[in-house]
């Protein structure tokens, strides 16, 4: 069964919000200490790799912005080289690409909203 592209954009907007939430007030070696919440975060941005690859060229070219290769490029990364996953780029994808990409949904919708 295939899903709504609305449905898509929420499914980002909430692992984004996950992931601020998860990982509010810590620092990157909390982070890395804290294996659930790392393992959490890590699932989070593959679910946003995958619905970002799943949008349509249509959706995604309303939202220019946004570094869509490097979405599904991070999400193939994680899932495929998984055993050296580079905690610095989690954590600047964690501190600065996840709100802009939050950012960037959130006023994606209520633009596109009736």
């Amino acid at each position: 069964m295939s899903r709504k592209e609305e449905h898509r954009i929420d499914d980002l907007i909430g692992c984004c919000e996950k992931i601020i939430r998860y990982t509010s007030g810590l620092t990157k070696e909390q982070l890395a200490e804290q294996e659930m919440v790392l393992d959490a975060v890590l699932r989070n941005i593959q679910v946003i790799g995958e619905a970002a690859k799943t949008l349509s060229e249509a959706t995604r070219a309303r939202m220019p912005g946004i570094e869509w290769k490097k979405i599904a490029g991070m999400r193939d990364w994680i899932s495929h080289v998984y055993y050296r996953v580079d905690l610095d780029i989690v954590w600047i994808t964690v501190e600065r690409k996840i709100p802009e990409l939050l950012g960037a949904l959130e006023a994606f919708k209520h633009r596109d909203q009736p």
